[in-house]
């Protein structure tokens, strides 16, 4: 007869058989092999994703313009919005960067595009802005003398 073989992590199987391991969806994972039951797929925390028949949960990787603040991966909750003056144009791990120099952006930018320049400098927000040109000025946040 032919051998039967453990379910790999990422995977389950509900039934007795010939049947194939299911994957657990996208959005979950499963760390444990030979698993019998969608019960041991956990979802990722909020405002990370992960591949279908993800069997780790470093797979979930926080999404566009979030970061766990601890290398990209959710360890200890929930992906938090990237903070004020930074974007992350990606998914998974790393940090948000930085805006350019002397541009801001809200909290949870998911583009650089999102960055603009600071009041008192002028510029696209897509590379440093400068200060305004003597005898000028510019008070709002945004492109613009």
């Amino acid at each position: 007869g032919a051998t039967c073989t453990a379910c790999p992590v990422g995977t389950y199987k509900a039934t007795n058989g010939s049947a194939a391991c299911s994957n657990c969806p996208g959005n979950f994972y499963s760390e444990s092999v030979a698993a019998v039951s969608f019960d041991t797929c956990v979802e990722c925390v909020g405002n990370s994703l992960a591949p279908e028949g993800s069997g780790d949960r470093k797979a979930c990787g926080c999404v566009f313009g979030f970061t766990d603040h601890r290398f990209g991966f959710p360890d200890q909750g929930d992906c938090a919005p990237c903070y004020e003056g930074t974007f992350k144009n990606f998914s998974g791990p790393l940090e948000c960067t930085a805006c350019p120099a002397n541009a801001v952006s809200p909290e949870g930018s998911a583009s650089i595009s999102n960055c603009s320049c600071d009041r008192g400098y002028v510029g696209d927000g897509l590379s440093d802005c400068v200060a305004c040109p003597a005898n000028q000025y510019k008070d709002v946040v945004g492109i613009g003398v």
